[in-house]
């Protein structure tokens, strides 16, 4: 008598990377426990498709930087409206201050993009047996940070600088003289700043330094 097999693992995969998404999708194809039941490239593209699939999916793995509806907006609608799906964080940006956001939303596990298949398979059965996945990660530490303070570790010193000097409505070249850095480091580390906090446009950034009550003295 043959013994059934158990059912496949159903997933999901969400970035705005067309290659990625690709590359994650022939990857993950390779273990026949998995099945991918669709792709998305942002987050309402996911909820769209969430809504119409007749099949809902185990794991979700999600991205946070897109355009539309990003990851962390994504994974709290997802949280309230699918409590059942679980959500694979799979970025490359695994901050304190971003992993404090979505442990706060509800996600099961953290991946950087730079892992290789095998970590990707592993953090799948962990979640889909056991519920979570934060190898590496010390969720208690991190829970324990106050806001402004998530942030601050989540910035270097002259990242801290240059937020601080973009909020007083400086130039990026009145930054450059004030740091006496180039100016093409100065637009390198607002890249990054952006990356970090989640932010698209400067508007957006001051936004959310005052809201946050960002204060950086060093």
């Amino acid at each position: 008598m043959n013994t059934p097999s158990a059912p496949l693992i159903k997933i999901v995969v969400v970035d705005d990377d067309r290659a990625n998404r690709i590359t994650i999708i022939k990857q993950l194809s390779i273990d026949t426990t998995l099945k991918i039941l669709f792709e998305a490239e942002h987050g309402q593209d996911l909820l769209d498709k969430l809504e119409s699939s007749i099949q809902k999916p185990d794991i979700c793995i999600l991205d946070l930087s897109m355009p539309v509806m990003d990851g962390f907006e994504a994974a709290s609608k997802m949280v309230k409206r699918y409590p059942k799906i679980r959500i694979l964080v799979y970025s490359q940006y695994l901050q304190p201050y971003a992993i404090k956001n979505l442990l706060q939303i509800g996600v099961h596990g953290f991946i950087a993009k730079a892992y290789r298949r095998e970590h990707i398979i592993k953090a799948i059965n962990e979640i889909h047996s056991n519920g979570t996945y934060f190898a590496g990660i010390n969720v208690e530490e991190i829970l324990k940070q106050d806001k402004a303070q998530s942030i601050k570790n989540t910035l270097t010193r002259t990242e801290r600088q240059i937020v601080s000097l973009i909020c007083t409505h400086l130039s990026y070249n009145e930054i450059a003289v004030r740091t006496n850095i180039k100016y093409s480091t100065v637009l390198t580390h607002k890249k990054h700043i952006f990356k970090k906090l989640n932010v698209h446009t400067r508007e957006e950034l001051i936004h959310f330094a005052i809201k946050n009550e960002l204060i950086f003295y060093n």
